[in-house]
């Protein structure tokens, strides 16, 4: 007879799971502002887009994986080879004295960060009950927000006080801190063992396939990338119907909490990464205000998606998850709507906040009961592979927004010497002081940036036809 295990520490786990979440999710956006003084000590020029690219491709690719080891081996010892594998990353890169050294390291970042999000979001989902588990899920999945905001601005002062190694290095009290702390608060069940192995084969496959795609979107060997990435994913669809174990049962792909919520979460990272990271360029490039406008503009997006998150599950309860998910998508619809709206009239901030905080309270409905679904309607078993498919594809969403959106900005600035001045003026070296546009290179930014408006409306009402889908006779939250 097994003695009974120790009661976990909710909320000593929850605040382990906070910190190391926004860890690795700041350190996606904290090295932008670094990227100069990094590449002026290393060298290696030609690889600067490497330095992000690299950590987002590693950790977008690990999601799968680790989702089905955590089914397989535990929620605990694989959120703590991830912390350790991001926490051995950033002591690497922080002690880089080469690009090639550097970039090893930002490897190794991700292949931890991409296990942390998925793993702890599962972790939720045991320890909480469903009326429980949208507040804490809403606060995890806001915590993406936030470090947009905050990891550019913390990089900068980084840079400017200690030295650009610290991006790195800050990274590693606060990473031992969470899995103290996680150890010893966090008591999972002895994992089922008998459920099967990893399916290797159909993970290097899967691998090969997201990095394809990841590279011809982001623009690296197009072609060679593009078409070896649809080979790979053919190649695991066929394995993965023949093998007793899969990575990611087609079964399960199947079911519309899994397939619906995972397509609008691709969708809803794109938005996110959006809002993100374009609306702050239109503040400060085409309005002419400070960083600190902004946050501003951002805040009502960064209030919003917790407090509707913890609201959703009240109103799940009478209404069912479709209807919160609906009104919720519709929510970022009218957003995005409102947002290119107030961008083409050059609306004062209050209007952009107004979108914001919109998109921000749709984000929180649809987000947060879809995922919620999604947990309740699986096995405890397949928990884990379910989270992670819901948060790989929001990830993949996410890196496959910044590559589209990137290009339709880079083409509407084009290479001409006011296009230069736009470029060089919003991103002054480390030290010197961002300079104004004239009203030229305004014009030809806020050109720039009218496709960037319509893609992410775009997106917004094709997230709403896809939460549309979700089966009307859904029930309402009720079981862990």
């Amino acid at each position: 007879m097994h003695s009974a295990l120790p009661t976990t520490d909710r909320e000593a786990t929850f605040r382990a799971l906070l910190l190391a979440v926004f860890l690795s999710a700041m350190e996606a956006t904290i090295v932008s502002t670094a990227l100069p003084r990094i590449v002026a000590d290393l060298g290696g020029l030609s690889l600067y887009g490497w330095i992000s690219s690299v950590y987002l491709l590693a950790s977008t690719v690990t999601m799968p994986l680790v989702g089905r080891l955590a089914d397989l081996r535990g929620r605990k010892p694989v959120f703590q080879a991830g912390l350790a594998l991001f926490f051995a990353g950033s002591a690497l890169a922080g002690w880089a004295t080469s690009i090639g050294w550097l970039l090893a390291g930002r490897i190794v970042q991700g292949l931890g960060a991409g296990a942390i999000h998925p793993v702890a979001m599962t972790i939720i989902g045991d320890h909480y009950p469903v009326e429980e588990r949208a507040r804490v899920q809403g606060i995890i999945g806001s915590i993406w927000a936030v470090a947009g905001v905050t990891g550019p601005l913390l990089g900068a002062l980084l840079v400017e006080g200690p030295g650009w190694r610290w991006v790195f290095w800050i990274n590693l009290p606060f990473a031992a801190a969470s899995a103290f702390a996680l150890q010893r608060a966090l008591h999972d069940p002895p994992a089922d063992r008998a459920a099967g192995s990893l399916d290797w084969i159909g993970a290097a496959l899967l691998v090969g396939a997201s990095v394809g795609v990841l590279l011809a979107v982001e623009g690296h060997f197009p072609l060679a990338a593009g078409g070896g990435g649809l080979l790979a994913l053919a190649l695991f669809v066929r394995v993965e119907r023949r093998t007793a174990h899969p990575l990611v049962p087609f079964a399960l792909l199947a079911r519309p909490e899994v397939s619906i919520s995972s397509g609008a979460s691709a969708a809803a990272g794109a938005i996110l990464m959006g809002f993100v990271a374009y609306l702050p360029l239109y503040v400060q490039g085409v309005i002419g205000r400070g960083p600190a406008a902004s946050g501003v503009v951002l805040g009502p997006l960064l209030v919003g998606w917790p407090v509707a998150s913890t609201l959703s599950i009240r109103w799940v309860r009478r209404v069912g998850f479709r209807r919160v998910a609906v009104t919720g998508s519709l929510a970022i619809a009218a957003a995005m709507v409102a947002l290119a709206l107030a961008a083409a009239a050059r609306a004062p901030l209050w209007l952009l906040g107004l979108a914001s905080g919109l998109g921000g309270i749709g984000l929180g409905l649809a987000v947060t009961s879809l995922m919620v679904a999604l947990q309740v309607g699986v096995d405890v078993r397949e928990r884990g592979i379910a989270t992670a498919t819901n948060l790989f594809a929001r990830s993949l969403g996410s890196a496959l927004g910044v590559g589209l959106l990137g290009g339709l900005l880079a083409r509407g600035l084009g290479t001409g010497a006011v296009a230069e001045q736009v470029r060089l003026a919003l991103s002054p070296l480390p030290g010197a002081p961002a300079t104004a546009l004239d009203p030229v290179a305004v014009a030809v930014l806020d050109a720039a940036l009218a496709p960037v408006w319509a893609l992410l409306v775009g997106l917004g009402l094709v997230h709403a036809w896809i939460v549309a889908r979700y089966p009307r006779d859904a029930g309402r939250a009720g079981g862990g």
